[in-house]
């Protein structure tokens, strides 16, 4: 029922397995939902909970019979990590994904990499969309996001992925182009690319953001400053669909997220 108050659904996409769906479209900014998770401090304490109701748990498929170590293995592709404790949701575990950035992730987490507020049961959590997301959209999120343990990624990859990830950063990793510089991993916590955070002071070699463009053509994507004219116009390298461009900018479309500096594969 919260799915569907949500203009939410649940569909078996091929190859995947079941995602949340977008029944009614999403403006960027927008709240889609709300869930408060179950919060403990080991994998087992969650599985003892859903053990005592697992009817509150159907989406994750554990039945009434099994017990807490069946079910703890049933849970462990979906359990995140947040300061330590392991975090279960129920409708948010239909959310598939896709890597941070690519043109196909399109919600992210209201709170979980801030550090702000100790997660618990009763702290609601939000997902927020990040691009506008139409009618029939899958929501998905890198699970880097929150899946801390790097098997807990590769056994969800392959559950809702079909074996690896097909987005448009992956995809275009296995095609004969070399962009692997394109696809940043910042070595600290990054700022929220959609709440204004980041810094303004470009230069040449800075790893941007492109935004607010009255074109969605290359809204989202990620790119490298090449060159600085008086402060007013960047010419800046990018990927857009598996093709290397150069585009000359304003700096208030580009956020900095990193340098030359930054780890990148």
């Amino acid at each position: 029922a919260a799915i569907e108050a949500a203009g939410l659904g649940i569909d078996e996409l091929p190859g995947e397995g079941r995602c949340l769906i977008a029944r009614q479209s999403f403006m960027e900014g927008t709240i889609v939902m709300k869930e408060q998770p179950c919060v403990r401090a080991s994998a087992l304490e969650v599985a003892q909970e859903i053990e005592n109701d697992p009817s509150l748990w159907t989406l994750l498929r554990c039945s009434e019979n099994q017990t807490a170590a069946e079910i703890k293995d049933i849970l462990q592709p979906y359990l995140g990590e947040v300061g330590g404790q392991c975090v279960l949701f129920h409708a948010f575990s239909m959310i598939n994904h896709a890597c941070a950035s690519s043109l196909e992730e399109n919600v992210c987490f209201s709170i979980l990499d801030t550090g702000d507020q100790r997660l618990d049961d009763s702290t609601w959590v939000s997902i927020i969309a990040t691009r506008d997301i139409a009618i029939g959209d899958a929501l998905r999120i890198s699970y880097a996001e929150y899946l801390a343990d790097e098997k807990s990624r590769t056994q969800r990859i392959e559950l809702h992925c079909g074996g690896f990830c097909k987005c448009s950063f992956c995809m275009a990793e296995r095609s004969d182009k070399n962009v692997h510089q394109l696809r940043c991993i910042l070595p600290h916590a990054a700022c929220c690319l959609h709440c204004g955070g980041g810094s303004a002071n470009l230069h040449v070699g800075s790893l941007i953001y492109i935004h607010g463009l009255s074109s969605a053509e290359y809204n989202g994507l990620h790119g490298r400053v090449l060159k600085l004219v008086d402060g007013e116009r960047c010419l800046v390298h990018i990927l857009s669909q598996g093709h290397e461009q150069e585009l000359w900018l304003k700096p208030a479309h580009l956020l900095q997220v990193g340098d030359a500096t930054t780890s990148l594969r």
